[in-house]
């Protein structure tokens, strides 16, 4: 059985770094899968996959905090750029997809 803890380092300079740990019986393992900057964020934020998923396709949503999807993009590469100037300005959660799993989460605040 795996069991995954996410942690969220906000003393990051720029933004939030999501990160997620596994744990099964046989191992412990930590990786930081991406950050996000800034955040907050005014009209456009950078998500930055680690370069060793860049050759994988993930899903990206933004789900605000009463759990109503707001977005929904496919990431290619390690960088994605992503508009949010026509979103108000409210909390809202960074979802990192892949094969219909959450593989890690993130919060988000738009400050226009």
């Amino acid at each position: 059985m795996v069991c995954y803890l996410f942690h969220f380092d906000f003393s990051c300079p720029l933004g939030f770094q999501g990160s997620i740990e596994s744990r099964n019986s046989s191992s412990e393992s930590n990786t930081d899968l991406f950050t996000v900057i800034p955040n907050p964020a005014n009209s456009t934020f950078i998500l930055n996959l680690l370069d060793f998923l860049s050759d994988q396709i993930f899903d990206i949503e933004l789900v605000d905090m009463v759990g109503k999807l707001i977005l929904h993009e496919e990431l290619n590469g390690i960088q994605t750029i992503v508009d949010i100037s026509s979103l108000p300005e409210v909390l809202y959660s960074i979802r990192i997809i892949k094969n219909d799993k959450v593989l890690a989460t993130e919060k988000l605040v738009i400050m226009h």
